[in-house]
Parts: C-alpha cells; sequence; structure tokens
C-alpha cells in the first residue's frame, strides 16, 4: 500500500512525487497489485509505478518483462542510476505501442518497475523528464 505523505507517495524506503497535471488512473485496463497508473495532461502517454517482490537482479527481471512481447528494441537494454537507487532500463516498441521500461533495485527482494507508453514515438523524448520530475528518493538505513 502507497502512503500519502507531504505531497509524495511513501513504499517503505523510497518515496516520489507525481508530475504536475498528471491524472491518478482510478479505473486502469489492466489492474495491478501495488501499482499507480498515472495519465499525462494531454492524454498523450500512461505511466505504471509498480512495486514488486522478486527473487530476480534488474537486469533479468526486465528481459523477462519484454521478451514474451518479441518487441522491436529502440534503445538497448541498459544499466541506469536514479538518486542512487541501480537498475536497467530499455525502451522498445511492438507494432503500435511504443515503450520505455525500467527496473530500479530496492533491496530486500524488492524492485521498482516504471512502465511509459504511447502511441507514438513522443514517448522517447518524455521518459528523462519524466522520471526526473517523479523524482525518487531513496532512505536506506
Amino acid at each position: 500500500m502507497f502512503h500519502y505523505l507531504n505531497h509524495r507517495f511513501h513504499w517503505n524506503n523510497i518515496s516520489f512525487q507525481i508530475p504536475d497535471g498528471y491524472y491518478l488512473d482510478s479505473d486502469p485496463e489492466l489492474p495491478d497489485k501495488n501499482t499507480l497508473w498515472l495519465v499525462s495532461p494531454n492524454r498523450d502517454h500512461r505511466v505504471a509505478i509498480t512495486i514488486t517482490t522478486s527473487n530476480e537482479d534488474t537486469i533479468s527481471a526486465l528481459s523477462s518483462s519484454i521478451s514474451d512481447m518479441n518487441p522491436e528494441l529502440i534503445a538497448p537494454i541498459a544499466p541506469i542510476s536514479v538518486n542512487g537507487l541501480r537498475g536497467h532500463h530499455a525502451s522498445y516498441r511492438l507494432i503500435r505501442p511504443r515503450y520505455y521500461e525500467m527496473f530500479l533495485d530496492l533491496g530486500l527482494g524488492e524492485l521498482l518497475n516504471i512502465l511509459m507508453w504511447s502511441t507514438d514515438d513522443t514517448i522517447y523524448n518524455k521518459t528523462a523528464e519524466v522520471i526526473d520530475t517523479l523524482d525518487f528518493r531513496c532512505d536506506k538505513e
């Protein structure tokens, strides 16, 4: 369960904020446990923020996530670090939807998964801005 406090969503030892103007999707197409679904202000892309329990590392989790779809990779799986959280990310497309996906290691067997998608290529230009605005912070003790 996410906890909202001081204009940020919290989950165990991490917190983040929602980009200004975004909508919380109260009726997502694929309701998942421990997921916040966001819709951009002009509704041109969506963002899913999910916390999962996993024995996989971030590269294995990302590879597993995209391998069943056999997508065209736009940017191959690569390491990433976001405010001290380490993981992997990739950009890919199917016939029409375009995707950006990232897994970050939260420790203690938990992964943070960010999935962004759109029906056009503009999603690839927005990922850095959205990730920066989410402002993930880790409170490791």
